[in-house]
């Protein structure tokens, strides 16, 4: 049995990669057949992180992309040729970037911030807000420019508005006379249909009629296997990504969850909950990239089994040549590309940044001279994936699966026509040994066949999400935020305990077994303050079955059962020969609304205070504030300095004190006060990291990071960036 415990996000079981491999452009002929097999492979290698864009220091036109000077870089596009558009967000304008030369180019905004230019060439427009941006296969870029949707034609480089500064929020009207809102995001299909971020809701644009329809929002419920119109989507979307297949991809901005809306039947549902800074990418299968800005690293999650493996991140260096691994990645959007095999990702730091990510050939896979075949190793059976080493129309595969079932699919073509491709998958009613047959046709011809074997394993994915159930309705509304605090469920299959997982908001298990057995998660106990609410017992039960899907996500409610609470004070201080400011944090664990006071005891070193927020009653070395209402998710700041009329010699140590009353009903009193003594540094060190308490630390300690930095030239510091990489195991 396998599980990963994850905190207030979902995960997923992966496994971690860690070999490397590169490959250069002038390969690219061959790297077709590797790249469009990406989406349809679970085992991969990634290759090294290079700069593609940025990193120089010129702002001309016409040079390699890597000596030019940017700013902030968000927004991803790729036309069918490889060559990769994105937009300059502090420059208000939008690049390219040559697949073959190399070289960069301004294809629209002059650097100038406004709304100018329709009709015109598309380089002498101004552009009011470039947050997001895409581009279809034939090069033309769609713009999310403020509350209007841009179109620059790449055969003319004229530049139009194609939806939005209109007034209407109907449906069928056209979509330059629609109010969309501030767009932050734009999506187009394979057949040029564009999609954008309407008023709390999802537009698309019909490329043929011009005409504007919602497609998602305007209801009121937040339940997932719902008609996308009937769904609540407070604030739109932030970043959105239409796959192959039509499948419309977005971050929801009210409860920063990754959502689908599935190309057919209209229905959405919760991808991931995840995927909300970083950005996202989604490959022709509907594999989905997502970049974690928090650890750095960028995920890839199975479209048809939900299993996530890192792909990138995680480590330290921002250098280029650095394994994938090994790399830090801050993404603000990912743009997976089955030209190049490369994934592209946009960062606050001025660059385009790229990684291969390359299938590792063999495992489960056949071969013969004309097409080949791959399994994926899922709960409900194999995930089959075929391809041909030529695309021609009329191309078929049967494929007989080894339990008296068959089937036909047709083959489809790749990028540029060059490749063949099919996948689908198989649902074997029981565990065992299966051979596999598949006869490829041309029309009724018999071109080859190949015959595997495959060997499956029935299990089942069952994910837990625990959560604040505010109004006994038993649905997660918005608000009902994760449970924040650890606790013990007990797993048992058919009646044995099996397991004992310690999560927060949930996990995500995989259980062995046939189908008809059940699993049981049962809470050993709820957190402090709460209760169980949804179910009341404390514990969900799944029954195995066979089949594709699983049942979904169980919620697991809990509601607050205490008058009790339990607030807990922590400080951030910083002492300078001549100077202290902190800050106090005052939380509650628990969810009932309480008033108290925080009391900041100072060293008396420092003679008077400068400047404070809340405006606390100061006696001598002491300040003391007021909060209200502090509950488990709306937590208080208060912020001071105080000076010292000279200066304190370096080397010198203050102390101080931060105390939290009423202690009267609260249920753990040990975390009501904190002393930190810190040590008079002369100036800010831009090398100095402390992390304290040092040495041997016992369980439950608080750790303080403190990073000074300092700018000690002459020129502006435009840009400064504090990074760092927390071990796992830290909450």
């Amino acid at each position: 049995m396998k599980k990963l415990v994850f905190n207030n996000s979902y995960a997923y079981i992966y496994e971690e990669i860690d070999t490397f491999k590169k490959y250069d452009y002038a390969m690219k002929r061959i790297l077709y057949l590797i790249a469009f097999l990406l989406p349809f492979i679970s085992h991969a290698q990634s290759g090294n992180v290079y700069t593609h864009a940025g990193g120089g220091s010129s702002t001309a036109d016409g040079i390699p992309a890597t000596s030019a000077k940017l700013i902030r870089t968000t927004g991803l596009g790729e036309d069918g040729h490889g060559n990769i558009y994105f937009a300059d967000e502090a420059k208000y304008i939008i690049r390219r970037v040559d697949a073959v030369s190399g070289l960069i180019q301004t294809i629209a905004g002059n650097g100038t911030m406004g709304y100018s230019g329709d009709a015109g060439p598309a380089t002498n427009a101004k552009i009011a807000s470039v947050s997001g941006i895409c581009s279809d296969i034939y090069g033309n870029v769609f713009i999310a420019d403020s509350n209007r949707i841009r179109f620059v034609n790449n055969a003319t480089g004229i530049i139009t508005t194609v939806a939005g500064g209109g007034s209407s929020t109907a449906n069928g009207v056209p979509a330059t006379a629609a109010k969309i809102g501030t767009q932050r995001c734009v999506a187009v299909d394979l057949s040029g249909n564009i999609y954008c971020s309407g008023i709390n809701c999802i537009r698309k644009v019909n490329t043929s009629t011009g005409l504007i329809s919602t497609i998602a929002g305007g209801g009121s419920s937040t339940a997932n296997w719902i008609p996308a119109t009937a769904a609540s989507l407070t604030g739109g979307a932030r970043n959105m990504v239409v796959d192959g297949a039509g499948n419309v991809y977005f971050i929801d901005s009210a409860n920063v969850y990754l959502r689908k809306i599935e190309a057919g039947t209209g229905l959405i549902h919760t991808v991931s909950s995840s995927s909300g800074f970083g950005g996202f990418g989604v490959d022709p299968a509907g594999n989905i990239f997502s970049g974690d800005w928090a650890s750095g690293q960028v995920r890839r999650t199975d479209v048809f089994n939900g299993s996530m493996v890192v792909v990138a991140g995680g480590g330290s260096s921002y250098a280029d040549s650095t394994p994938a691994t090994s790399a830090n990645i801050k993404s603000r959007q990912i743009l997976v590309s089955p030209v190049s095999g490369n994934v592209y990702y946009t960062t606050d730091s001025g660059r385009v940044r790229k990684f291969s990510y390359n299938p590792i050939l063999g495992g489960l896979a056949w071969g013969s001279d004309s097409f080949s075949i791959y399994f994926n190793e899922m709960c409900s059976g194999p995930q089959i994936y075929m391809y041909t080493n030529h695309y021609a129309a009329g191309t078929t595969i049967k494929l007989y699966f080894g339990d008296g079932t068959d089937t036909t699919v047709a083959l489809f073509a790749g990028y540029g026509f060059t490749l063949g491709f099919a996948n689908l998958p198989h649902i074997y009613p029981a565990s065992g040994s299966y051979t596999i047959k598949s006869v490829m046709y041309h029309g009724s011809t018999v071109v080859d066949s190949i015959t595997s074997t495959y060997n499956y394993v029935f299990c089942s994915s069952i994910p837990v999400h625990f959560y604040r159930e505010l109004n006994g309705n038993c649905v997660v509304d918005s608000g009902e935020t994760p449970m924040s605090r650890s606790f013990l469920t007990e797993v048992d299959s058919n009646g044995v305990v099996v397991d004992t997982i310690s999560a927060m908001s949930g996990f995500y298990y995989t259980a062995y077994g046939n189908a008809g057995d059940y699993y049981q998660f049962r809470v050993i106990a709820p957190p402090g303050g709460y209760s169980f609410s949804c179910p009341s017992s404390g514990i969900i039960t799944d029954t195995l079955r066979s089949g594709l899907f699983n049942s979904g996500v169980f919620n697991m409610g809990f509601a607050c059962s205490s008058t009790s609470f339990d607030i807990e004070g922590n400080s951030l201080t910083s002492a300078r020969a001549s100077s202290q400011t902190g800050i106090i944090v005052v939380q509650n664990n628990y969810c009932t609304p309480v008033n108290g006071t925080a009391t900041l005891t100072f060293s008396p070193k420092y003679s008077h205070v400068t400047s404070t927020t809340d405006t606390p009653t100061i006696l001598g070395n002491t300040m003391v504030w007021n909060f209200t209402g502090v509950y488990y998710n709306n937590p208080v700041y208060f912020y001071y300095m105080v000076e010292h009329g000279g200066s304190l010699p370096a080397g010198d140590t203050v102390q101080t004190k931060i105390r939290l009353s009423p202690l009267a009903g609260d249920a753990d009193t040990s975390n009501n006060e904190e002393v930190r003594v810190d040590t008079i540094r002369a100036s800010a060190d831009p090398n100095f990291i402390e992390v304290t308490p040092g040495g041997h630390i016992s369980a439950g300690s608080k750790l303080t990071y403190t990073t000074h930095f300092e700018n000690t030239g002459n020129d502006t510091a435009l840009n400064i960036f504090v990074l760092d990489t927390l071990s796992d195991f830290l909450d």
